[in-house]
């Protein structure tokens, strides 16, 4: 599933840092926002007072969970195979920088050796909860899904706040918002900019696991395409799931590339259709579930330069045992997270550019 820098930053970016924000208050009712999460996640930690009443958390750096979500329900039983409960099949942390001037995207692997601490299983803290284990990681999603409550939203949250957990858990990062979205929802989004450029560097060939076949070289893709493209896992590279971020990320560059051009940006009826696809498509916490919580995000950020935006994949090396292990530089790279540095020097780190292909 694409990592989605584009639907939580990119989306702040569209709506703040253009003039055209203001004739789509009439989209704030469509947003989807969750409960507060925070008691969900362990011991609260207090926000200090917004010095801009614009932008909440100007003056300090901000984390941003993104998570997409393998589920064959509704319309993504389109995708066809079946899937047991719902996972997230890509988990991004976006960290937006305290000045505002740069933003470092992590890739977590959905394979990596995790620990799921004890997850609340209702919404009253500490009422329910489910077991600690070591598992791959997404089953943080799954393990906060299981509490089949009979309310898909609640579910969600729940899904959405056992995998925050866990982040904290594993990186010492303190997340501050999460945005979720579907397979459909992407390609939603996809489609509602008529496609994008992505380059592909290695031929992908049909594989029992899957039907796409891709030369090497510039493709012009739409919604379903740039999904399969993403997700696809054999038939190119060496098969493994760590591989894939790499594609995953040129995607989403690609999306952010498109949805920041003067072809959307200027275009009244492009841009609408953008916007009506992302808030209908993304679940957001509470956060960056209002016009004004993103446009206050994006307009401090209205000074990003691509060159300020740089992707990563957490350090790691597959182990016999079928998981994703994490090397000793993951520490260096949480380090440079959690005190708001630059990652340029991790060896996983590349920049938009470069990711853009």
């Amino acid at each position: 599933m694409p990592r989605v820098v584009a639907l939580g930053v990119v989306g702040a970016v569209t709506f703040g840092a253009t003039a055209v924000a203001t004739q789509y208050v009439r989209l704030d009712g469509s947003l989807q926002g969750t409960e507060e999460f925070r008691g969900l996640v362990g011991p609260p930690v207090a926000d200090p007072t917004p010095v801009d009443p614009e932008d909440p958390g100007a003056g300090r750096d901000r984390d941003v969970l993104v998570m997409a979500i393998d589920d064959r329900s509704g319309e993504n039983a389109e995708l066809g195979g079946y899937v047991d409960g719902a996972r997230s099949d890509t988990t991004m942390l976006v960290h937006v920088s305290a000045d505002r001037r740069r933003v470092d995207v992590v890739s977590i692997a959905r394979d990596t050796r995790a620990t799921v601490p004890a997850c609340n299983l209702t919404t009253t803290p500490g009422e329910r909860l489910s077991a600690p284990v070591t598992a791959k990681f997404n089953a943080a999603f799954a393990t906060g899904a299981s509490a089949a409550t009979g309310d898909p939203a609640t579910d969600l949250l729940l899904a959405a706040a056992c995998t925050i957990y866990t982040v904290q858990e594993m990186t010492g990062v303190q997340v501050d918002d999460f945005v979720v979205v579907d397979f459909v929802g992407f390609r939603d989004m996809v489609d509602a900019v008529d496609g994008i450029d992505v380059s592909v560097p290695e031929a992908v060939v049909p594989h029992r696991y899957n039907t796409l076949a891709l030369d090497a070289g510039l493709h012009h893709m739409d919604g379903w395409l740039a999904l399969e493209y993403a997700r696809v896992r054999y038939g190119v590279g060496d098969n493994s799931d760590t591989q894939r971020q790499p594609r995953q990320q040129s995607v989403v560059a690609a999306l952010a590339e498109k949805v920041m051009s003067p072809r959307v940006l200027s275009d009244p009826v492009a841009l609408s259709r953008f916007l009506g696809a992302s808030t209908a498509s993304l679940t957001l916490s509470p956060g960056l579930d209002s016009i004004k919580e993103i446009t206050g995000l994006g307009w401090s950020m209205r000074s990003l330069d691509a060159d300020a935006i740089t992707f990563a994949t957490v350090p790691a090396a597959a182990a016999d045992d079928g998981y994703v292990a994490w090397t000793p530089e993951a520490d260096e790279l949480w380090e440079a997270v959690r005190t708001d540095q630059p990652i340029t020097g991790i060896s996983t780190a590349t920049p938009y550019a470069q990711a853009r292909g």
